[in-house]
């Protein structure tokens, strides 16, 4: 039996993509760690959480997404994990 291992560190840009990840973190186990900004509506939050399931940690950080990333890939350099950021998923 394969056991995942892996976590998750995401600062999504949009809602979908943000609760596409945490429902992936639940279906595998795997935990993850949701960056979003302090500005993010609570409805939002709380879907991201009911698909998260225990499996996701969610951090409201920063007023503007500049602020949240900046946040995410300082988390993500003290966890020595691996930073993923494409700017062509950027909204125009």
């Amino acid at each position: 039996m394969w056991r995942l291992r892996l976590g998750f560190l995401f600062a999504p840009l949009r809602v979908t993509t943000r609760r596409g990840v945490a429902f992936m973190c639940q279906h595998f186990g795997v935990h993850g760690v949701i960056f979003m900004p302090v500005t993010t509506p609570q409805q939002k939050i709380q879907k991201t959480r009911i698909f998260g399931g225990d499996t996701i940690e969610i951090r409201l950080v920063g007023d503007y997404f500049d602020d949240t990333l900046a946040e995410a890939q300082r988390y993500c350099t003290a966890q020595s994990g691996h930073f993923f950021w494409r700017r062509s998923t950027m909204p125009m």
